[in-house]
């Protein structure tokens, strides 16, 4: 009873910092207990359902080391569906950015899956998604950094990538002052066209350091 009239005192942005630091304790060890504590974690959210509060706790998830984690956050075998109850809204699409910043280009399939379908779903409409939120180059080049050209473009990760950069690649300005607008859609058919062109090299578009 105390502990309930605790909480109800306690701001929603408290309670999510709390909750927050929490997951980074135990994500942050490699240790037999951090994994299955992590894994049954993952199994209770993945019980739960995503909503709108709890998705940064997924986002967490996807961050961990341990693909067994992540499997049990999208037990049901969809990853490029994992996001797809959630409503657009700028927080997600900024937040999958800067993980896919923060992942390597050999992170588990399965989590990039679910991130790229996130991005995949706001830019399928090129104009509404631009007006959610407008990517930057760097973010265009986090994106392009996960294709790989020794896999054919069937390949899950690289056909997603590959369309979102398409989809994005048609963005154009209406208004002959907004230019940002055409040179993001021009760096996004850069990445692509450098993707299928077997002269080129992805790091003369995305920096090579960005490709780790």
């Amino acid at each position: 009873m105390l502990f309930g009239k605790l909480i109800d005192s306690w701001e929603d942005a408290d309670i999510y910092q709390l909750q927050s630091d929490i997951i980074s304790s135990f994500l942050d060890k490699e240790t037999q207990q951090s994994v299955e504590t992590s894994v049954e974690f993952a199994r209770y959210l993945h019980f739960r359902e995503l909503n709108d509060k709890n998705y940064p706790m997924f986002l967490q998830l996807l961050l961990h080391k341990n693909d067994g984690v992540i499997d049990a956050l999208i037990a049901d075998g969809a990853p490029l569906e994992a996001f797809i109850k959630l409503q657009r809204n700028k927080k997600l699409v900024r937040a999958v950015f800067e993980m896919l910043k923060r992942l390597s280009i050999n992170s588990y399939p399965k989590a990039l899956e679910a991130l790229f379908g996130v991005l995949y779903r706001n830019y399928r409409q090129p104009i509404k998604g631009w007006e959610l939120f407008e990517p930057t180059i760097e973010n265009l080049n986090y994106v392009g950094k996960y294709l790989n050209k020794n896999k054919p473009q069937s390949d899950k990760i690289n056909r997603i990538i590959l369309d979102i950069l398409g989809d994005i690649g048609e963005l154009s300005s209406q208004e002959p002052e907004d230019k940002e607008i055409d040179r993001i859609g021009a760096h996004a058919n850069k990445i692509r066209n450098a993707y299928f062109d077997n002269r080129g090299q992805m790091d003369k578009v995305i920096p090579e350091n960005l490709r780790i």
